[in-house]
């Protein structure tokens, strides 16, 4: 039987906790709430 992994990630973007994040992955650039 084929399995659906349904996990969600949510998130607060904050510049200064995620420096990591350059303009190539712009599009994490932004909250991710329910």
């Amino acid at each position: 039987m084929p399995r659906i992994d349904a996990h969600q990630h949510y998130w607060r973007y904050h510049p200064q906790h995620y420096p990591w994040i350059d303009e190539r992955m712009r599009v994490l650039r932004q909250d991710f709430d329910p």
